[in-house]
């Protein structure tokens, strides 16, 4: 296998685990409509094998509709990870500086890419330590 195939290879594995650490919500939400579809997938095939073809047709559009909403969460977790790699990216280029955390500030989710951006470029510490002077807890959906 050349290099520049396993540099893509490790950089897309490493995609996928940091999509799974920034946005852990988004990933529990679409989990049991995984479950649901593998379920109704089952019971899809079953109706074709027994010669039931208006039922399997009609049982294809509801699950192509279940697998929708898997879907559906994971473009909000692509955009948690693209503002995870500019946080990060600009904590390892200027330092720590509390303005590139303070626009992540406003929501739980944004708050939390950016403690695992800045726990990534060496700032896990100052930005616990920010987010509690500004008066937010780890769980804290609003300020206290």
């Amino acid at each position: 296998m050349s290099l520049e195939i396993k540099s893509h290879l490790t950089s897309g594995i490493d995609n996928a685990i940091n999509l799974t650490r920034v946005a852990p919500i988004a990933h529990l939400v679409a989990f049991p409509y995984l479950l649901l579809t593998v379920a109704w997938g089952k019971y899809t095939i079953d109706r074709f094998s027994e010669g039931q073809y208006y039922e399997g047709l009609a049982a294809t559009i509801v699950g192509a509709h279940i697998s929708a909403t898997i879907v559906l969460p994971e473009r909000p977790a692509l955009t948690l990870l693209s503002k995870y790699e500019k946080v990060k990216k600009g904590l390892k280029k200027f330092g720590w500086d509390e303005r590139i955390i303070n626009p992540m500030a406003g929501a739980w989710c944004t708050r939390h890419v950016a403690r695992i951006a800045a726990i990534d470029a060496g700032f896990g510490n100052e930005v616990s330590d920010y987010y509690s002077e500004k008066g937010y807890g780890w769980l804290s959906f609003f300020k206290r």
